[in-house]
């Protein structure tokens, strides 16, 4: 008697996530852009989609949007010039 094993491929969730640019002006308009989102994945075939953790007193969310895979600053000239910390999760 033989026996067969079958080895299909594992889909591994994104490891790192990427932002391409981390400035904004305060002079940009309202939901101005202030980098595009992408993923590490050892699935090289993999799409991905991003959305904000949930807001809390550690992150500075409230303040921000993701469009499609674009991290945008709800309203830049409200901010003052800081680091702000904000918390993604990407999914495939």
């Amino acid at each position: 008697s033989n026996t067969t094993v079958m080895i299909t491929g594992f889909n591994s969730g994104p490891s790192d996530i990427l932002l391409s640019d981390a400035n904004v002006a305060q002079s940009e308009g309202p939901n101005a852009t202030v980098g595009l989102l992408s993923a590490i994945d050892r699935n090289l075939g993999d799409t991905h989609s991003f959305t904000l953790s949930a807001a809390n007193a550690f992150n500075d969310n409230t303040k921000f949007a993701i469009v499609g895979n674009s991290l945008k600053v709800i309203n830049p000239a409200l901010m003052t010039e800081r680091n702000y910390f904000v918390m993604v999760q990407a999914t495939d």
